[in-house]
């Protein structure tokens, strides 16, 4: 058995924040994610369509997967008090993503340490 135990994801969830609301700096010109920092990459389906991320693990003869998100999303240069609705969204739609093949699909939960100050 073949698993990807390091497969990105970035949940339908939080790129309705993104696309939401622009002061997080992420822009979606011509099917790319481009984040606040310039830092920019083809935006694919397998990020958030269940169907297309089980087309990938095909293609690539893997097993599974453990989703986790993709480091973009991390958002390092946003003001942590900012982030915590996008890591519920994240846990959340990671979730949801696993809900659809959970015999070969599984999450690894995100949480931003940076919203603690006694931690940061």
């Amino acid at each position: 058995m073949k698993i990807d135990v390091h497969n990105h994801a970035i949940p339908q969830e939080v790129l309705d924040i993104l696309c939401r609301d622009s002061s997080y700096g992420a822009t979606f010109p011509g099917g790319v994610m481009r984040c606040g920092d310039g830092f920019e990459f083809p935006l694919v389906d397998s990020f958030y369509d269940p169907k297309a991320k089980l087309t990938e693990l095909e293609r690539c003869d893997l097993d599974g997967a453990v989703l986790s998100i993709a480091p973009p999303a991390f958002l390092y240069d946003v003001p942590p008090e900012k982030t915590a609705d996008v890591c519920v969204a994240t846990n959340e739609g990671l979730a949801k993503l696993v809900q659809n093949a959970p015999d070969r699909l599984a999450g690894w939960p995100t949480c931003r340490c940076m919203m603690s100050t006694a931690l940061s």
